[in-house]
């Protein structure tokens, strides 16, 4: 338990490092990264916690452990719920918020706005409920006290099924709405190849949360409760850690496709083939191209993206893609004949 988490939680912190440091030196921050940043915080308490009930002995079995080890392990659990729900809910409305910057038709981004709402109403319905399901609240962590006054399990397993579920169509969408905008770009298979799979690490949170669900009939069997809820933490923390590394990919799409281009498996620079004898040729039919920046000056940084849209004859349209997304620009596209 401890390598997965442990493993997983280091990948997503240091790509959200990258992801801040390159917003920031842009100086473009919007709700997303405020909303991650606080996913993040989240999660790193969260860790915390759960390596600290580790050490005292979470993850064996109740009889290997001391009682007053059990309760100070059912407190962190208790305490780790809330976190991992949070965690989850701020990811997933992050993700939102990013898409809703790019996406420009107005259903998708009504979409957007009610998918985001969704989460943060589940997260408070959640938290309510783990607060009131036992009275006194110290039968959550304490075995020694009665659970003749806790909820059963077959009273709110279906509100955790709920939940999951739409929390997996949430990913399942947000991963697959990006792959509208690759469809469009006019850039080599390859390249959209791997752009596709990295906007779409969100599946493998999906997969993670089916697994979990898997486990919720081991949550709730209280007679082991350091042993039995293992696999929903394992699993519901390595959701939570995908979600962090799918929110943090697209806006570090621009170093990647750079790297690509120094490697040499992908020209980024040109519509023409790869190689030196082709290097810096452009069409000599292509349109000329203008690019106007949100507050009215010209740019003169026109992306490839905005090139091959211009080349394919798109009409004047307002521009939000991978690249000028991860480079803190929202522009206008104007080609002209």
């Amino acid at each position: 338990m401890v390598r997965v988490i442990t493993s997983t939680f280091v990948i997503s912190l240091l790509l959200f490092i990258a992801r801040m440091v390159t917003r920031i030196q842009l100086l473009r921050l919007w709700w997303d990264d405020y909303a991650l940043c606080c996913a993040v915080a989240f999660a790193t308490t969260g860790y915390g916690v759960l390596m600290a009930s580790v050490s005292r002995g979470n993850g064996r079995h109740i009889f290997y452990v001391k009682p007053e080890d059990a309760v100070f392990i059912g407190k962190i659990v208790f305490a780790e719920g809330f976190l991992w729900v949070w965690t989850t809910a701020l990811v997933r409305v992050a993700m939102a918020l990013m898409l809703f910057r790019l996406k420009l038709n107005r259903i998708w981004r009504w979409g957007l706005r009610a998918m985001g709402g969704l989460q943060v109403i589940w997260a408070i319905i959640s938290s309510i409920l783990g607060l009131v399901q036992c009275t006194p609240i110290q039968a959550n962590w304490n075995p020694s006290l009665s659970l003749e006054k806790c909820w059963k399990p077959t009273r709110f397993q279906p509100l955790l099924y709920t939940i999951s579920g739409v929390n997996i169509a949430s990913d399942i969408i947000f991963s697959l709405l990006p792959l509208t905008f690759i469809r469009s770009i006019r850039r080599p298979l390859i390249e959209k190849s791997i752009l596709a799979f990295l906007m779409s690490l969100g599946l493998f949170a999906s997969a993670a949360a089916l697994v979990k669900i898997t486990k919720f009939k081991d949550f709730s069997v209280r007679t082991d409760p350091t042993y039995n809820r293992t696999g929903v933490a394992i699993f519901g923390w390595l959701e939570a850690h995908i979600g962090i590394l799918a929110v943090c990919v697209p806006s570090l799409s621009g170093p990647f496709q750079r790297g690509l281009r120094r490697l040499g498996l992908t020209d980024m620079t040109t519509n023409t083939p790869s190689g030196p004898e082709n290097k810096g040729k452009r069409d000599p039919n292509m349109n000329s191209l203008t690019a106007t920046t949100a507050h009215g000056g010209e740019r003169t940084d026109v992306t490839d993206e905005e090139t091959s849209l211009c080349e394919d004859g798109y009409r004047k349209m307002e521009l939000r893609v991978l690249q000028t997304y991860s480079e803190g620009q929202a522009t206008k596209l104007s080609c002209e004949d």
